[in-house]
């Protein structure tokens, strides 16, 4: 399985590769978008002015060259939940330009948008909401090479539809950010201006009562509590269910967190993976993981 982490700024790009990441994703917001679509977001990280966006032609060719290097793909996100037919005419040509360069990849939420890109690799994000094997039949049609599962979704559901259609690739979220929104119906803005929704303090409650592991007292309470690997949200128990279902790639998101934080979270998949390949059964695997990162406890937030 291969750690997909994402990537802020070019400077991170050797620091995560040497760390154990297999692959990276980017945000790319070029000068012509902001020009035409200034108020519209390309990508679903709305934010232009801290690290989590690339702004420049000359730091995809800086990043290019690294790639050649190194041999660690990247992949651009282009994964705003819907643009209008125009922004889609200029999204074709950005990502022709960015062929042109050698990337091939693009991260995509926009059913249209993944057709007209279709002789490019294109990775449906889990912002579309990949539901069911029919929204998998229909991104088959396609051309869609990879699935990348909503955060809810559970390992019984992916397995169904992974025996449905075993061609994708199918990545899974890992570590970080475990939200109870649907990204595909989610209005949220993660942007300079305004706290979205994800940060507002919250309880969730169900028939029999609050829901365990569901309830933000508030951002910052939660980060004084634990300065743990996932934090914010953690699936490293299910690695022995991923692997067996079938799941490729596991997903860090780490575009906007700081590289030291990043750079520990992909020490601790590499030494759950480490274990993963030792352990003779699940629960081994989770008592030793357990053991090795979360000698002092774990931070409960799971997935």
């Amino acid at each position: 399985m291969i750690i997909v982490a994402g990537l802020g700024s070019v400077d991170d790009y050797l620091p995560f590769v040497e760390a154990g990441a297999g692959e990276l994703f980017i945000g790319y917001v070029p000068l012509q978008w902001r020009e035409q679509a200034p108020y519209d977001s390309l990508n679903r990280r709305e934010v232009r002015f801290y690290n989590v966006q690339i702004g420049s032609m000359s730091e995809l060719l800086i990043l290019r060259d690294m790639v050649r290097d190194a041999g660690v793909p990247v992949t651009i996100a282009l994964n705003a939940l819907d643009f209008t037919p125009e922004q889609r005419s200029l999204i074709v040509s950005m990502v022709r330009e960015c062929a042109d360069l050698g990337y091939e990849d693009y991260i995509v939420a926009d059913g249209a948008l993944a057709e007209l890109l279709c002789q490019h690799r294109v990775h449906l994000s889990g912002e579309y909401g990949e539901l069911n094997h029919l929204i998998l039949a229909d991104m088959k049609s396609m051309g869609v090479t990879r699935i990348i599962f909503p955060r809810q979704t559970k390992v019984e559901e992916m397995e169904s539809m992974i025996q449905r259609f075993p061609d994708f690739e199918y990545e899974a979220f890992l570590l970080n950010e475990k939200c109870h929104y649907t990204g595909a119906y989610c209005n949220s803005l993660h942007c300079d201006e305004l706290c979205h929704a994800c940060r507002i303090p919250y309880r969730l409650f169900a028939e029999e009562g609050e829901i365990p592991g569901y309830n933000r007292p508030g951002y910052e309470e939660d980060h004084e509590d634990f300065s743990v690997p996932g934090e914010s949200g953690c699936g490293l128990c299910r690695l022995w269910k991923y692997r067996q279902i079938g799941i490729t790639h596991l997903k860090l998101v780490s575009r906007g967190n700081d590289t030291e934080s990043t750079l520990e979270d992909l020490s601790a998949i590499r030494t759950a993976l480490e274990i993963l390949e030792q352990a003779p059964d699940e629960q081994s695997y989770i008592r030793k993981m357990k053991e090795m990162i979360f000698p002092d406890g774990c931070s409960g937030n799971c997935y």
